[in-house]
This record gives C-alpha cells, sequence and structure tokens, in this order.
C-alpha cells in the first residue's frame, strides 16, 4: 500500500465519521458553515507537485482506445494543493453571482466571532439569473490555493474543493448548461487531482442539510463526468468508484 492511499484511506474514515455525527438533528438548507476560524486557517499548508497536464484515456465505441492530453482548464495561480474530495452544493436562490455570494458572506463570522474572508466556495456555476448560465467562475479560494468555508466539516473544507450552482433544488432541477458545466468541471478536477467517483459529493453527505436539493442528479453527475474515464491505473474505460 502506498502513502498516498494510506493517507486517502485515513482521511475517507475520518470524513465517515464526521457526516455520521449529528444524522438524527433535522434537515436544514443553510450551507454555508466554515467549521472553524477562517483565521486560524490562513496559514501556509503543505503543497505537492501536480502536473498541469494528465493524459486522459478514453474508450471508443468500437473499441479503440484513444490517448489524449489536453491542459487542465483551471490552472490556479498559486502552487497547487492535493485535494481529495469534491462537495457539490446549491445557493438555494433562484439567481446569483459570485460577486454576490462573496458580498454577502463577507458579512459573516464564524463560531469564533471572526469575520469571513469572503465567498466559501471554489467555483461557482451561473444560472442564467446574475450569471450567464452555465458559466464557471473560480473563486479567490481557488486561485490561491485556500481552504474552503463551504461544509461545516473541518476534514471536508481543509481537503474538499467546493462547487455552488446557482439555483434551487429543491424546486427545481439545474439547467441543461449548468449540468453541462458542473459534469465538465468535476471529469477535470478529479482527473487532475486523481479524485475517484465515489468522492465526488453532495453537501448533504457531510452534514444533515438539504443542500444540494433533492431534484440535483448527483449520480447522472458522477456517471458522466468519470464515463469512459480511466484515474491512475485503472483501466481505460472503467469508472473509478
Amino acid at each position: 500500500m502506498t502513502l498516498s492511499t494510506s493517507i486517502l484511506m485515513i482521511v475517507a474514515a475520518i470524513s465517515a465519521a464526521t457526516s455520521t455525527t449529528g444524522r438524527a438533528n433535522s434537515v436544514i438548507n443553510d450551507c454555508h458553515c466554515s467549521g472553524r476560524s477562517e483565521l486560524e486557517l490562513v496559514q501556509k499548508q503543505a503543497t505537492v507537485p501536480v502536473s498541469p497536464w494528465k493524459t486522459a484515456r478514453f474508450t471508443h465505441p468500437v473499441g479503440h482506445t484513444l490517448t489524449i492530453e489536453e491542459p487542465f482548464a483551471w490552472k490556479p495561480e498559486s502552487p497547487q494543493r492535493r485535494w481529495i474530495y469534491i462537495v457539490i452544493h446549491h445557493s438555494g436562490t433562484t439567481s446569483g453571482s459570485l460577486e454576490g455570494i462573496h458580498a454577502e458572506h463577507k458579512k459573516r463570522k464564524d463560531q469564533f466571532g471572526q469575520p469571513w474572508l469572503g465567498i466559501g466556495y471554489h467555483f461557482v456555476i451561473g444560472n442564467g439569473q446574475g450569471m450567464k448560465d452555465g458559466e464557471i467562475k473560480p473563486t479567490f479560494r481557488w486561485k490561491e490555493q485556500i481552504h474552503g468555508a463551504h461544509s461545516g466539516s473541518r476534514v471536508h473544507n481543509d481537503n474538499g474543493i467546493g462547487v455552488c450552482l446557482i439555483g434551487n433544488f429543491e424546486n427545481q432541477k439545474p439547467t441543461t448548461k449548468q449540468m453541462d458545466s458542473v459534469v465538465t468541471l468535476v471529469r477535470q478536477l478529479s482527473r487532475q487531482y486523481q479524485i475517484p467517483a465515489r468522492l465526488v459529493i453532495g453537501h448533504n453527505t457531510v452534514k444533515p442539510t438539504a443542500c444540494p436539493g433533492k431534484m440535483f442528479p448527483l449520480q447522472d453527475v458522477r456517471r458522466k463526468s468519470f464515463e469512459n474515464l480511466s484515474l491512475g491505473n485503472s483501466a481505460p474505460g472503467t469508472i473509478a468508484f
């Protein structure tokens, strides 16, 4: 067993324990929770070299395997961290934008009374109401490769990429363009950081909340994002669960 595999197993075990705690509580809709002091987390964190290119292997319908090198579209401005999870959220609103969420989050304080740094997510995907439909915008947290403030779990904030889609998916489904965009984003992030499909999760996996909504098709996102894509040493055309 490699060191990276051992670390992943330990973190996964911690996250499983975290997600179980408090399941008896009532479901809540609020998904804007930091988990610990924002200022405490503004420290230099260990980074590991991550290649800006990944080789994607796709299986053609007639059985030919194609090897395609394509650039990682969302290369951050700071040294890349080793991310373990992708945590998907909805905004719980009919409209919104990165800038609007950022302004609202800057008014918030964490459990220690410290102000938030700003928007808690790493990416926002618009629905045509405040942002272009399907538009993907990285936030300062992604550009600077710092922790999130989105899950209510220290493990998932520190190690999880927070992706927020504008919309309330308790009442309606994401738009077609949003679905195309979140699949594209998850596909590239999972390939770049070797994140398996089982660790692409909804916020409600981490804590008792309705987010990302009962009408958000998480299983479809996983299936389409990993379809005919191999990670690491998996055989081509397999899904890494």
